[in-house]
């Protein structure tokens, strides 16, 4: 099985520097529509076999696009929404040293302290469950399956499901509207590709 975990475009939540996890869905911004359009077509031929998003509005309409342009109707999953950041989550990163607080959290998940978490949100070990029972609910028959979804959850799954993750947690960042690839093989899942765009796409921003 081959899962493309695809971030949306760019969103009103990354222009305006606001952590938007629970509290905020905030759409994709004019950019971000032509980002999921120029990148729509060329993903067409890779031949998905199901189209799975999180219900985060972002994600939906990166989703749709791409769906219509594949003849597929994206499944909505609630285990794909982005991580919960908790006191985070509705304000604006750059204010009272929300980045640091960020930026602690990802740094004890690097030495592999996956219990640590963002306050009155998720811990690592939270994020795995949710991917477990994600994985255990798909058909492995789909060969080639669309993941739409967020920077942080797709980091997490990287980094806890790749053999080949990288050695800090960070190597897992994807790209407004680029993807990686990742293959299951003997019940391991191995980054084949990352953080790409169809060749003359628009290209994103972090």
């Amino acid at each position: 099985m081959t899962l493309y975990l695809l971030r949306h475009g760019e969103s009103v939540a990354n222009v305006t520097h606001t952590f938007a996890s629970r509290k905020l869905d905030l759409p994709l911004t004019e950019f971000g529509f032509e980002q999921v359009r120029q990148i729509a077509e060329p993903m067409k031929t890779i031949g998905f076999t199901k189209i799975y998003t999180s219900p985060l509005i972002r994600a939906q309409q990166t989703a749709d696009i791409i769906g219509n342009s594949c003849g597929l109707k994206p499944i909505i999953l609630e285990a794909l929404r982005e991580v919960d950041v908790g006191i985070l989550d509705g304000k604006c990163i750059e204010e009272l040293n929300r980045q640091l607080i960020y930026d602690e959290v990802i740094g004890k998940w690097d030495i592999g302290q996956n219990h640590v978490g963002f306050q009155d949100g998720e811990n690592l070990n939270d994020v795995k469950e949710r991917i477990d029972n994600f994985l255990g609910s798909i058909d492995n028959a789909d060969q080639k399956t669309l993941l739409v979804g967020h920077g942080l959850f797709f980091m997490a799954f990287i980094w806890l499901f790749c053999d080949n993750h990288g050695s800090s947690y960070n190597k897992g960042r994807i790209n407004r509207c680029h993807y990686s690839v990742i293959q299951n093989t003997s019940g391991h899942f191995h980054v084949i590709e990352h953080d790409i765009a169809p060749e003359n796409s628009k290209k994103g921003r972090y």
